[in-house]
């Protein structure tokens, strides 16, 4: 299992910050269909490799498959039953920020009804309502 974490990080427990005035990449580079963020959340790396396997498993190797996401804020949390104080805890896990109209993904080398396929089975995978859209401005129902 691939879980993604950043590579090298200048300080591994960061603090909280606001991310509101961030531009949000929403246009196609490389694949003709994708999946767009309906709204804002977050993602954590393990989300995001449950989304890769599922779209590994529909498309096998009829696609190219490209993720727009940069796994780059840790989450903290101090085990149970400690006390207050000592310091803030460990990093238990790593996710992305996603802004509403987000590209989270996107696919090439598939025809209109296995992408469609794909990428609906792919919505229930994270936490946040997503929509499927072509390069071409169709939306995928």
């Amino acid at each position: 299992m691939m879980l993604l974490t950043p590579k090298k990080i200048r300080y591994s427990k960061q603090h909280s910050r606001n991310d509101n005035n961030k531009q949000v990449q929403n246009k196609f580079d490389h694949g003709y269909y994708g999946l767009y963020a309906k709204e804002c959340g977050k993602i954590s790396a393990k989300q995001i490799e449950s989304l890769r396997l599922v779209l590994r498993r529909q498309l096998k190797k009829h696609a190219k498959i490209w993720f727009r996401l940069i796994v780059s804020r840790s989450i903290t949390k101090k085990p149970n039953e400690t006390r207050l104080g000592k310091g803030k805890g460990n990093v238990k896990y790593w996710n992305s920020i996603i802004h509403q109209g987000k590209l989270i993904v996107e696919l090439k080398g598939c025809d209109y009804s296995l992408a469609n396929d794909s990428l609906n089975r792919t919505k229930h995978k994270l936490g946040i309502k997503t929509k499927s859209r072509s390069r071409y401005n169709r939306w995928i129902l």
